[in-house]
């Protein structure tokens, strides 16, 4: 039965380090996944999300294919559908959030707190979606947010209902976390050379 007193919504920032393993908390994020997985705690993103991560993961993928030799219109291709792959894993993981004038009206509201239009609509989506968390790694939102924010490497300091077992067991975290890095990597890399596998 879903835990129907969470409700986390990540930023786009979290879930770059997913889609991105060289990132340094790229582990971390799995790990939370996972935990909120086996906890049935529902994720949540702004719509316009998905287009942020569809544009940076074409980007910097493209960068690294240009910087290494390899970006041809083949590679160009496979980096495409790696992003499309990418907007489809946040649907099967989490609901995106809708935006009406509504939101753009209680973003404007959050001005006088946060100056930042981008960040404001965010935050309007954790209203609409009743959000209990804010996941995010943007230190002025962690101020800001009206509704509780997190880091998703600060577990340890979040309220016990987590059980997040990642955090009390820094060693056996760390672990992991080496072990899903290289498994993602794995599978972008397979993916970048046209080996197309189920993705995690």
């Amino acid at each position: 039965m879903p835990n129907s007193s969470l409700c986390l919504l990540l930023d786009t920032n979290v879930w770059l380090e997913k889609y991105l393993p060289w990132r340094a908390g790229h582990g971390t994020v799995l790990a939370l996944l996972r935990e909120a997985d086996l906890q049935e705690i529902p994720i949540a993103f702004p719509a316009q999300s998905a287009l942020d991560v569809y544009q940076r993961v074409r980007i910097e993928n493209k960068r690294w294919a240009r910087d290494s030799g390899r970006l041809d219109d083949h590679m160009a291709q496979a980096i495409k559908r790696l992003a499309w792959d990418c907007v489809n894993d946040m649907r099967d993981l989490a609901t995106a959030v809708p935006a009406d004038s509504s939101d753009l009206y209680l973003a404007c509201k959050h001005r006088a707190v946060h100056d930042d239009l981008e960040d404001d609509l965010l935050l309007a989506a954790c209203q609409r979606a009743h959000a209990s968390h804010l996941v995010t790694n943007d230190r002025k939102l962690l101020a800001h947010s009206p509704v509780e924010a997190v880091t998703p490497r600060k577990y340890a300091r979040t309220p016990k209902s987590w059980h997040c077992p990642w955090c009390a067991h820094s060693s056996r975290e760390h672990r992991l976390s080496a072990r899903l890095a290289q498994d993602d990597l794995r599978i972008v890399g397979k993916r970048l050379t046209g080996f197309w596998i189920q993705a995690l």
